[in-house]
């Protein structure tokens, strides 16, 4: 896969740069309270990630740097079930996110 001017394999063969993510996690945060029932109007959904850069010659280039990015929905609990249909796709959304974040910060690495 190619992305301006980044080329990303599943292999360290033929790299210039090499990628290590670590602790991938979600975190689901409380936003709003309905003022009238106490119940949860509207969630945060946090990714956080770890990332280092090297060389493809071991040379670290970035190390330890975190990858955070966040979206947020309506939360109606009549609807429960069609929102945790849309949590799952603000989650895949967001990993969608941090790799356009790394890779960018890889094509600045490259440039």
């Amino acid at each position: 896969m190619a992305i301006t001017g980044v080329r990303v394999t599943d292999g360290i063969k033929g790299a210039g740069y090499v990628l290590t993510m670590s602790g991938g996690t979600f975190e689901r945060q409380v936003v709003s309270v309905s003022p009238e029932t106490g119940k949860v109007e509207e969630y945060l959904i946090v990714f956080t990630a770890r990332i280092s850069i090297s060389e493809a010659g071991g040379e670290d280039l970035v190390t330890g740097q975190d990858i955070r990015v966040s979206g947020d929905y309506a939360f109606d609990e009549d609807a429960a079930l069609g929102k945790f249909s849309e949590e799952e796709t603000i989650r895949e959304e967001l990993i969608e996110q941090a790799a356009a974040q790394i890779i960018r910060r890889l094509d600045t690495l490259a440039n």
